[in-house]
């Protein structure tokens, strides 16, 4: 139903199907009380999330802290190093530091997401 972090083709598919339905309207209003022998609150929790892009205030907060660390002192040391006046192979070293760092923290940053 859900690949990765949002919902598949196919399940919004169903969804947009359902929505034009008039009976599937109390998808939307339905309250899970508990008794339910499925995990409703976590089914509704991540469509929410997942398909229709609903966050609540919690959620929101910490996907904006853990979104907003960036490891960027390779970056620093390198600024600090040219002004400094380094040899160019210096300061090709720390660039190249510098650019492996960035690539790092995207590619571990676009697999988090």
């Amino acid at each position: 139903m859900f690949v990765g972090k949002g919902c598949s083709y196919r399940c919004n598919n169903s969804i947009s199907i359902l929505q034009r339905q008039k009976a599937a309207a109390k998808l939307e209003t339905c309250v899970c009380d508990g008794t339910e022998v499925f995990d409703c609150a976590s089914i509704k929790r991540n469509m929410a999330r997942l398909c229709f892009h609903q966050l609540d205030e919690e959620e929101l907060e910490r996907e904006e802290e853990e979104t907003n660390e960036v490891d960027t002192t390779s970056v620093s040391k390198a600024r600090l190093n040219a002004a400094s006046g380094l040899r160019g192979d210096q300061t090709i070293a720390w660039t190249t530091t510098a650019l492996c760092a960035l690539v790092t923290a995207v590619v571990r940053w676009t697999t988090y997401i």
